[in-house]
């Protein structure tokens, strides 16, 4: 059974619920993302019939309730489906009993519209958020034109900080079984060869060629990983990428202060640099996401911008605010306010003990723009009980891991403690109300609604949301993320 807090975001009963003790009359509790993942089933089902009418048939009409039920079962994640279906199957039961609702009487009508008042309280929060169309796609994918590079590898061509390691024997020879010797173009090794046992060896089947293509990227990258194991390899070279092309790739510019944490004597290894890349947001996304968000302040009369970040990582939206001005994003307005605008780095923060490294890090990197130790902060749900003070712009940037589509073992409990820090770091924006929130996931149907229904239930706030993948500014790698931005209005 979920937390007291956490059964808010993944439904079912708290802890301290005891049927004995008590009233059974009282719902299973809908979770935003549930209740409204079914309302836009609903409202797709009715096609222009009357809500409350439509409704009141659901719940005493078994054909109309097993038709909709089996749509949600196909619309729904599987966790949403339950919440939604238990809730339903409630109220269906309990209008059942004596005195119940007849087809179109008026108890059962008045009882609906109570039922529909509370589903419409948890849909709320979720349509305060409005969806943004994303940017216009731009051509992504690397040409011989571009700088001389044939293919992404050349795009990204970097010196060593580190050296480059070379292939290990066990790659050489999976390369050599795949038929990949010399070609020209990426793998990511771990990948490739889950694909190859999955798809060929599970299956019996062969390598060929288009197979082997396939595994190639020659002209965009995948998503890195927060996985120091899943970095890019240089098929052609023979060689991983070093951390400086794996940095431009993540859209870091070479003028950045970012590269103080990058360098080989900065507090974190090579292997936990990538790690942090890995699980950043790209720089050229979270410059076109800030945008707005930069225009606001400046509208609001800001000229020295103090900003603050949580689940900070290496802070690669700190990255994009300092190196705005120079990256062509659409976006001249923002530019233009950035160019006008000086900011400093007030606070910072990322937890756990075993994050020491990074929380150090931060510090070399951003200590330039006024980012002191003391203000690192340990743990992103406790900003306010730390005495974390106001800033104008503050970006949230939780782990997606519980979300995201490479995580083959995903379960409720994470989602929901994912779901519940994200909320509790929410407290900061209720109690110092900052000018402008940027908050960034993954773009996965269990993340989008649900942390949409914890920023939408922020009041005094517009919120809207936009879906930002490198590849539609232009940029040759695949990182496709949901962005959040909440400007103040009251």
């Amino acid at each position: 059974m979920p937390s007291n807090k956490a059964h808010s975001f993944v439904g079912g009963r708290g802890r301290r619920y005891d049927p004995s003790r008590h009233a059974t009359h009282h719902a299973p509790p809908w979770t935003g993302r549930a209740a409204s993942a079914a309302r836009k089933v609903l409202n797709l089902v009715r096609d222009g019939r009357p809500e409350l009418a439509f409704t009141a048939d659901i719940l005493v009409d078994s054909q109309a309730w097993a038709e909709l039920r089996s749509l949600l079962s196909h619309a729904l994640s599987a966790g949403d489906f339950k919440v939604a279906s238990d809730v339903i199957e409630h109220h269906r039961e309990r209008l059942s009993r004596p005195p119940g609702g007849q087809p179109h009487s008026p108890e059962l009508l008045l009882a609906t519209k109570g039922i529909l008042r509370t589903w419409n309280r948890q849909v709320r929060p979720v349509r305060a958020v409005t969806l943004l169309v994303s940017p216009g796609r731009r051509s992504s994918s690397v040409r011989s034109d571009d700088d001389g590079a044939e293919t992404v590898a050349d795009f990204f061509k970097g010196p060593g900080c580190p050296a480059p390691a070379r292939a290990t024997e066990t790659i050489r020879r999976r390369l050599a079984a795949w038929g990949l010797d010399g070609a020209s173009g990426v793998i990511v090794p771990e990948r490739a060869a889950a694909r190859v046992r999955h798809e060929r060896e599970a299956r019996g089947l062969a390598i060929d060629a288009t197979f082997a293509r396939g595994l190639l990227h020659d002209e965009s990258l995948p998503t890195l990983t927060g996985n120091p194991a899943d970095g890019y390899f240089d098929v052609r070279s023979c060689r991983w990428w070093t951390t400086y092309e794996i940095a431009l790739s993540c859209g870091v510019p070479p003028q950045s202060g970012l590269w103080r944490a990058l360098m080989p004597a900065s507090a974190l290894t090579p292997q936990q640099q990538i790690a942090a890349l890995g699980r950043s947001v790209h720089v050229i996304a979270a410059a076109a996401a800030l945008g707005p968000l930069l225009t606001h302040v400046a509208g609001a009369g800001v000229r020295a911008m103090r900003y603050g970040s949580a689940f900070s990582g290496v802070d690669t939206v700190a990255a994009a605010i300092e190196c705005l001005p120079g990256i062509r994003v659409g976006d001249d307005a923002a530019q233009s306010a950035m160019a006008g605008m000086s900011w400093e780095y007030v606070f910072a923060a990322e937890s756990g003990a075993a994050q020491s490294a990074l929380r150090e890090a931060l510090v070399e990197a951003w200590g330039c723009n006024g980012l002191v130790s003391e203000r690192v902060y340990h743990d992103a749900r406790r900003l306010v009980e730390d005495g974390a003070p106001p800033v104008d712009l503050l970006s949230v940037t939780p782990e997606c891991v519980a979300f995201s589509r490479r995580n083959h073992s995903k379960s409720v409990e994470a989602q929901a403690a994912a779901l519940v820090a994200v909320h509790d770091t929410f407290q900061y924006v209720r109690r110092h109300r900052p000018l402008a929130v940027l908050v960034e996931n993954v773009d996965e149907r269990e993340a989008v609604d649900a942390i949409s229904a914890v920023v939408g239930a922020v009041e005094g706030y517009r919120w809207e949301r936009i879906v930002i993948c490198p590849t539609m500014l232009g940029w040759p790698v695949h990182r496709r993320r949901s962005f959040w931005r909440g400007y103040r209005v009251e």
